[in-house]
């Protein structure tokens, strides 16, 4: 589907009360931002085969992020730090750095998924009493 960012973030800005939200192969996608005022979503899903250049979640509740696609230069889970459940990063180029630093700042992460990533090169060290 061919969208541009000013629709889907139109979209989103007037559907506050959405708990599940997926964006699949929505060509024309420069950028995502998730507001603060999003209090009732759950789950976010983004599939892509575009290059999307910035992510920005300020979900406050958000329990499950799922991304697959090219890895945008800039990705924030700013307010769902404290209710981030599952994190799941699907065929996109990550570095066991940048692995770490999210898994450092997810305090209540439970699942952690890394499916088809070929950068991941070196060891990373996952260290987190609640990570299933």
């Amino acid at each position: 589907m061919d969208v541009n960012t000013s629709v889907v973030q139109n979209f989103i800005s007037c559907s506050p009360m959405l708990d599940d939200f997926r964006v699949i192969k929505c060509r024309g996608l420069a950028s995502l931002e998730i507001p603060n005022n999003m209090v009732k979503l759950k789950s976010l899903l983004i599939k892509t085969s575009d290059e999307i250049s910035k992510v920005a979640i300020r979900a406050p509740n958000l329990e499950s992020f799922t991304y697959s696609g090219s890895l945008p230069s800039v990705i924030k889970l700013e307010a769902s730090e404290d209710t981030l459940k599952k994190l799941a990063i699907e065929r996109t180029n990550i570095t066991s750095k940048w692995l770490q630093s999210q898994i450092t700042r997810l305090a209540r992460l439970k699942v952690l998924i890394i499916e088809n990533i070929d950068t991941l090169t070196t060891t990373a060290k996952i260290s987190s009493q609640t990570l299933n």
